[in-house]
C-alpha cells in the first residue's frame, strides 16, 4: 500500500502566492507555483500539526497587497518555534487561509479553565477525553515514579517542561487530558505497564508568583461624584461595606480617538469591587494615560495571593499582544482581555466576574460593546433613547416572545447572560456602532438594582435632565444604596473636536 493511500493529500486552498493541504494529522503549506516565500527560511514544505495551531493572524507589510500570515502555537514536536509567520502571501490568499483555518479549527483555540477537582471526576462528570484544559494547583510527588504527582493526576509530555518541578509549589498546567485508562479493561484491552489513571499531556506549565506583599498598596478610588474628565462625567456610588462596584474609564488613543468605559463588577461573597478594579487595571495596563499610572507601579512579581496586588497580578495575567485598530474588533479584544485576567483570577480560587459598556468615539462616529447588566441610552433633543438593553434572558429575543417560559423562569430571568470572558460565546451581541450628532449625550447605567429602579418612568426621565443625577430628587432605593450603581455619560460638542 503506498503512502498516499495510507494518508491522502486533500488540497484545502491554492491561490495566487500559497497552497495549504491537509495529510494525516497535519496541515501543510506551500509557495504556490512561481512565488517565493522569504519566509520560513526552510524551502519545500512545511508540516504543522493541526492540534498544535491555536490561533492565526494577518500582519500588514509595505506594500498593502502583500502581508504576514502568522500561525502561533505549540509546535516543539516538531522542533519549530511557536510563532511561524509565512511571508509575502497575497492579501486575499491570507484572508481566505484564515478564515478556513479559524472555522476548519476552531480559532483561536483556548483552553478551557478548570478547577482542580474536575480531574479526578468520573462517570458522566468526567472530563472528554483529548480536552484542552488550564488548571492550577500544587505537584506532589506520590513517591513512586509511576504514581500521580499533580491533583491526583500524572503530568506527561516534554521531559524539559517537568524535570525541575519543585515538590509542594503550585503550577499553572495548559494541557490535554486523558482519562482514566482502568475502564479499558472491560472492553478487554491491554493496558501498558506504569500508570494508567488520569493524566494531563503539558503543553504549558509556569510556576506560580511568590513576590513579596508591598506595603503600602496603591488602592485606586474614583474621586467624589459627580466627577468629569473632558467630555465624559460620573455618578458612581459604592456599595455599603465594600467600595465601588461600578466604575470608569476614559483615556485618548491619540488626537482623534477616545475610549470610554463603564465597568461593572460582579463577584461571588460581594467582591463585585475587586472585579471592577481589575477590568479598570487591565484597560490601564494596555491604554497607559498619565490619570491611572499611580495605580499601575514597576513591573514586579507578583504575590502569592492576587487581592494583596491585583495590579502586579494583572501585569502578569494580561496578553500584551498588539490590539487591533478597526474600532470594533478593537472593543472585542479589550473585552476579551478583561475577561482572560478574570478567568486566570477565578482559576485561584476566586468568583469574579465583569459587564459594564465599551465606547470608541472618533469623531461622530461612536462604536459601542455592551455585556452583562449595562444599559446604553441616547439623549437627542430632549428625547430618551435605550440602544442596547442589558443582556438577560428576560431581555433575549427567544424569551420575550414566550410569556409561560419568562414566568417559569422567574427571578432567573433578570440574571445576566453574558460578560466580559476570553472567548466571547455564540449570543453576544456584536458591537453597535451609531452617528451622533452635535448635542447628542450616551448615557450608561450600571448596576441591577439601578436598571429595575430604572423602570419606574418619573426615574428614567432624571437621565434626561441637564445632568443625569438618577436620585435628584428622588432618594436611591434601600438596595441601590446597599450594592451600589454608576451612570457614565459622554457630552458631545459642537465641534468632533469637543468629544475627543
Amino acid at each position: 500500500m503506498s503512502p498516499e493511500a495510507i494518508a491522502p493529500r486533500i488540497s484545502l486552498f491554492e491561490g495566487r502566492s500559497i497552497k495549504v493541504f491537509h495529510e494525516a494529522d497535519f496541515i501543510g503549506f506551500r509557495a504556490a507555483k512561481g512565488h517565493r516565500l522569504t519566509a520560513p527560511k526552510s524551502t519545500g514544505t512545511m508540516y504543522l500539526c493541526e492540534g498544535a495551531i491555536d490561533s492565526v493572524v494577518i500582519s500588514p507589510l509595505q506594500a498593502p497587497e502583500w502581508v504576514a500570515l502568522q500561525l502561533h502555537g505549540d509546535f516543539k514536536e516538531g522542533g519549530l518555534p511557536d510563532d511561524i509567520e509565512f511571508t509575502p502571501v497575497a492579501a486575499e490568499d491570507a484572508a481566505a487561509i484564515a478564515a478556513l483555518l479559524t472555522a476548519r479549527l476552531g480559532l483561536p483555540r483556548l483552553p478551557k479553565a478548570i478547577y482542580p477537582y474536575s480531574l479526578t471526576l468520573t462517570g458522566t462528570s468526567q472530563l472528554e477525553a483529548g480536552a484542552y484544559i488550564r488548571v492550577v494547583g500544587c505537584y506532589r510527588p506520590s513517591g513512586h515514579f509511576e504514581g500521580p504527582n499533580f491533583e491526583g493526576v500524572k503530568l506527561l509530555g516534554d521531559q524539559a517542561l517537568l524535570k525541575e518541578l519543585t515538590p509542594g509549589k503550585r503550577y499553572a498546567v495548559t494541557g490535554y487530558y486523558r482519562p482514566d485508562q482502568m475502564a479499558r479493561i472491560a472492553a478487554g484491552a491491554v493496558l501498558a505497564a506504569g500508570w494508567n489513571g488520569p493524566a494531563i499531556h503539558v503543553r504549558k506549565i509556569q510556576p506560580e508568583p511568590a513576590g513579596p506583599r508591598l506595603s503600602p498598596l496603591t488602592r485606586y478610588e474614583p474621586p467624589p461624584s459627580p466627577f468629569r474628565r473632558g467630555p465624559v462625567w460620573a455618578w458612581l456610588h459604592p456599595a455599603e461595606a465594600r467600595g465601588h462596584e461600578q466604575l470608569e474609564f476614559s483615556t485618548r488613543l491619540d488626537s482623534e480617538t477616545r475610549i470610554v468605559a463603564a465597568l461593572d463588577g460582579e463577584g461571588g461573597d460581594r467582591t463585585g469591587h475587586w472585579a471592577a478594579r481589575v477590568g479598570l487595571l487591565t484597560l490601564a495596563t494596555l491604554i497607559p494615560e498619565p490619570f491611572y499610572q499611580p495605580l499601575l507601579g514597576l513591573p514586579a512579581e507578583p504575590t502569592p495571593e492576587p487581592r494583596d496586588d491585583f495590579a502586579a497580578w494583572v501585569a502578569w495575567l494580561v496578553d500584551r499582544s498588539p490590539l487591533p485598530s478597526e474600532p470594533a474588533a478593537l472593543l472585542s479584544a479589550l473585552g476579551r482581555r478583561m475577561g482572560q485576567v478574570l478567568e486566570e483570577l477565578n482559576l485561584r480560587q476566586y468568583s469574579l466576574g465583569l459587564g459594564g459598556v465599551l465606547a470608541l468615539i472618533q469623531g461622530r462616529r461612536v462604536t459601542l460593546l455592551r455585556r452583562a447588566l449595562a444599559r446604553a441610552y441616547l439623549l437627542r433633543n430632549g428625547q430618551l433613547q435605550v440602544l442596547l438593553y442589558e443582556d438577560t434572558l428576560e431581555r433575549h429575543p427567544g424569551y420575550v416572545a414566550n410569556p409561560e417560559l419568562l414566568a417559569a423562569l422567574g427571578a432567573a430571568g433578570s440574571g445576566p447572560i453574558s460578560m466580559f470572558m476570553p472567548k466571547d460565546l455564540v449570543h453576544c451581541a456584536p458591537p453597535l456602532e451609531i452617528e451622533v450628532q452635535s448635542g447628542d449625550r450616551l448615557i450608561f447605567a450600571l448596576g441591577s438594582e439601578l436598571l429595575c429602579a430604572l423602570a419606574d418612568p418619573a426615574r428614567e426621565r432624571l437621565l434626561a435632565a441637564s445632568e443625569p443625577n438618577v436620585v435628584a430628587g428622588s432618594p436611591p432605593t434601600r438596595d441601590m444604596d446597599l450594592n451600589g450603581w454608576g451612570v457614565v455619560a459622554i457630552e458631545f460638542g459642537l465641534s468632533p473636536e469637543d468629544s475627543a
